[in-house]
């Protein structure tokens, strides 16, 4: 199967249902404008263009309904042609992502990638790594060495051990499953608060993969990424 047909079993769920409080502001950062375009479209495209035949399925909180149509207004139509009806979130990441997977639940995808609304940067070989490992593995997500020191620290922010930083990954998405053992493993463990899909596959147990990640995979959390990321563009 060459990449071009690559995504035609494939769904591509953005998660865009958060506030963004870290981030301040108006309007949540995933409608924050990047180079004239909002996050949330750039984040499409990326998408879009790595994966011509995927189907595109976003999460949003109602409220932000407004915020969304005005952002996928940007989009060739031949993108927005593959794009689902929105799905509102849930009160949690891990919430937003069930809901979207239960949306889809009796078509036809066989895999799954679920990726951050604000990282606009996800390139085509990431992308592509991340179809090809869902299909190998069944589970896996994106990650690189940790090159800085890591400390545990108690409460009180006293140092309690120092992992070995070589079995340490910085995990990113998107993150990429076989779409019937993840959507199995949310609803395996309903009512637990994890903190990524990785978790949940984890939680349910399902042996996780980490494939190379990009550390230009950044994510948009604050005003100051925000000017990084135009400095990129």
């Amino acid at each position: 199967m060459s990449f071009n047909d690559a995504g035609a079993d494939a769904l591509v769920l953005i998660v865009a249902a958060g506030r963004g409080s870290r981030f301040g502001g108006e309007i949540p950062k995933q409608y924050r404008l990047l180079g004239g375009l909002p996050v949330l479209t750039r984040t499409l495209l990326a998408f879009a263009d790595a994966l011509p035949d995927a189907r595109l399925l976003v999460t949003i909180h109602p409220d932000d309904a407004g915020l969304y149509e005005a952002a996928i207004k940007a989009l060739p139509s031949p993108v927005s042609q593959r794009l689902l009806p929105w799905v509102a979130g849930g009160a949690t990441r891990q919430a937003s992502v069930r809901n979207g997977l239960e949306s889809v639940s009796g078509r036809d995808q066989k895999i799954v990638l679920v990726h951050d609304a604000a990282r606009p940067f996800a390139s085509i070989a990431l992308i592509q790594r991340a179809v090809a490992a869902a299909r190998q593995f069944g589970a896996a997500v994106p990650g690189f060495a940790v090159t800085d020191t890591i400390k545990s620290v108690d409460p009180a922010g006293a140092v309690t051990g120092t992992p070995d930083r070589a079995s340490l990954r910085a995990v990113q998405t998107p993150q990429a499953f076989d779409y019937a053992l993840l959507l199995a493993a949310h609803r395996s463990v309903a009512g637990q608060e994890l903190t990524d899909d990785a978790a949940v596959a984890e939680k349910a147990g399902h042996k996780v993969h980490v494939f190379e990640g990009d550390a230009g995979n950044m994510k948009i959390t604050s005003a100051g990424d925000i000017e990084a990321a135009e400095r990129r563009l």
